[in-house]
């Protein structure tokens, strides 16, 4: 399993949750000793070139242009960020690092997952930041993957974070977006949608035991013969509504499920913050339960996706 994260992922000046936290993940992975079967990488200089490419391609003109510059700077602090120059290498690197994992899961399809510590992501549009979310990484990865060929029928988006992925819907129906599903199981109704076609959207308010439960409903009910790929955003900002021990279950649950479909997962850090947390530490390990979740369920499944590979 491949991680993908550079420093350029904390570029910005503006010092938050967002624009930190992968470097305390990166480390957890780096020094521990239970992700001796996972490699930390940069995102490949070929990612960064496709990933400035599609934010140019999928974002209004406008948009580009302030979070090149910072002019005009409402727009440019649109993601509730102060504008520095930073912030675009953030937007290009994070994307890029999507991208190569995407890429990574056609070279094992059958149950792998990869991931990206990328963060800020699925409140953007295509027009404006929003909620500390710069560029819609989930929407360009799922459009990468679309017309590169390494989704072949629909890709899959499962966005449990706690608040709402109106800002991925808004790509999805504006940019006409027909091979892209989101289910999404929220505890805070922020930047909700209507929710048609195989679009789920379930705002909890309910406790742990019926959250999981909620999830385990919504992941059954998918068909999951449509998907040839599944994108993860594994906001761990339920908490405390939801403890760590009910996240780090939730993960598994997930993991498990996609892989015993044999569909190749690639997942991000996404919402996970010091105000419900307390620390930043505490938010970093909390992430990092997610990447010992991944490893954990893919060493369970690994000999039967080599098997599927050699049919």
């Amino acid at each position: 399993m491949t991680i993908y994260w550079d420093n350029k992922y904390v570029a910005p000046e503006h010092a938050f949750d967002t624009t930190r936290k992968s470097e305390l993940v990166a480390d957890l992975i780096i020094k521990s000793e239970d992700t001796t079967g996972i490699s930390l990488a940069a995102p490949e200089m070929e990612f960064l070139g496709k990933a400035e490419s599609l934010i140019e391609i999928l974002h209004d003109e406008k948009y580009v242009a302030a979070l090149r510059t910072g002019v005009p700077y409402s727009l440019a602090s649109s993601n509730g960020f102060e504008w520095d120059e930073g912030i675009w290498d953030m937007a290009v690197h994070s994307t890029a690092g999507i991208l190569n994992a995407i890429y990574e899961t056609e070279k094992r399809p059958f149950g792998s997952v990869n991931g990206s510590l990328s963060s800020g992501l699925h409140h953007a549009d295509n027009k404006e930041g929003l909620g500390f979310c710069t560029v819609n990484g989930l929407a360009v990865g799922a459009y990468y993957a679309h017309t590169e060929g390494h989704a072949k029928k629909k890709v899959l988006i499962i966005d449990f974070d706690a608040h709402c992925g109106g800002g991925t819907m808004s790509f999805i129906t504006s940019l006409g977006m027909d091979w892209v599903d989101q289910i999404d199981l929220s505890t805070n109704a922020f930047d909700s949608y209507v929710a048609t076609g195989n679009h789920e959207l379930v705002i909890h308010r309910g406790n742990e035991q019926s959250y999981l439960q909620e999830a385990w409903s919504l992941l059954d009910g998918v068909n999951w013969d449509d998907y040839d790929l599944v994108l993860y955003n594994a906001g761990i900002d339920p908490h405390p509504t939801i403890s760590t021990k009910g996240l780090a279950e939730r993960d598994e649950l997930v993991f498990n499920r996609i892989f015993h479909e044999t569909l190749p997962c690639v997942f991000l850090l996404a919402g996970g913050y010091t105000s419900s947390y307390g620390t930043m530490e505490e938010v970093a390990d909390t992430h990092f339960n997610t990447v010992l979740a991944s490893e954990r369920i893919l060493d369970l499944v690994k000999p039967f996706a080599l098997t599927e590979e050699t049919r």
